[in-house]
C-alpha cells in the first residue's frame, strides 16, 4: 500500500486533535485513525475525500474488509471511522 500523501497526513493530524478534544479514549482514537488512514490511502488520487465522501468508494472499502475476513463489528467500526461527520 502506498504511503499517505501530505494532505492525508495533515487531515489525520487534525482529526487526531479533534478526537483528543472530544475526549475519545486513546485506543478508540488509534483505531479510528488507523482505519481512516487505510481508507484515505487507498482512495488517494481517485477522489478528494476532504470535499465530500464518496459512498461507492466507502462501500467498496467495507466490502474489501469483509473479503479480508473482518468481523461484522470491525466492518461497522470501519464505517464509523470513515463516514461519520464528527470531525
Amino acid at each position: 500500500m502506498p504511503e499517505p500523501s501530505q494532505k492525508i497526513q495533515e487531515c489525520l493530524q487534525y482529526i487526531e486533535k479533534v478526537l483528543q478534544q472530544k475526549n475519545y479514549s486513546p485506543q478508540t482514537s488509534k483505531t479510528y485513525l488507523g482505519y481512516l488512514r487505510d481508507y484515505l490511502t487507498r482512495i488517494q488520487g481517485e477522489h478528494d475525500y476532504m470535499i465530500r465522501p464518496d459512498l461507492p468508494l466507502i462501500r467498496h472499502f467495507l466490502f474489501e474488509k469483509q473479503k479480508q475476513g473482518c468481523s461484522a463489528s470491525t466492518v461497522n467500526l470501519c464505517l464509523s471511522a470513515v463516514s461519520k461527520k464528527r470531525f
